[in-house]
């Protein structure tokens, strides 16, 4: 399979900033958010906060040329770096927050056919 990359700069902006939607007054982190990296159309992450005020639909980012809005070859590139099965992931916030605090440019996630990981973040 292969490795997936994100501009982390788009992920901050619209996927952390959603994962970390709070209700209001609230002090504490909300535990039934999610972050999610999907593959159906395009390779793409996305937001959960199962909040009222959350627009998961505003919190995707496309992977790196697999973004079926934008990128001629998006289907192409997507069944080579993950094969031809769709799949919805929970994947853990940390690797996102680590990649924003370090001001890191890419976030990069290995994919193979057992298992979903952090490659790296450069």
């Amino acid at each position: 399979m292969g490795i997936v990359k994100f501009l982390v700069e788009d992920l901050r902006d619209k996927v952390f900033s959603e994962y970390k939607l709070q209700p209001r007054n609230s002090r504490g982190s909300n535990p039934e958010a999610e972050i999610f990296l999907v593959h159906n159309q395009g390779i793409y992450c996305m937001a959960d906060c199962k909040h009222e005020l959350s627009d998961r639909d505003s919190s995707i980012v496309y992977a790196l040329g697999c973004n079926p809005n934008t990128d001629e070859m998006w289907l192409q590139t997507s069944r080579e770096l993950v094969g031809g099965n769709d799949f919805c992931q929970a994947i853990p916030a940390d690797w996102i927050e680590a990649a924003i605090i370090d001001e890191s440019k890419y976030l990069e996630i290995k994919i193979t056919d057992n298992e979903i990981t952090l490659n790296k973040y450069p």
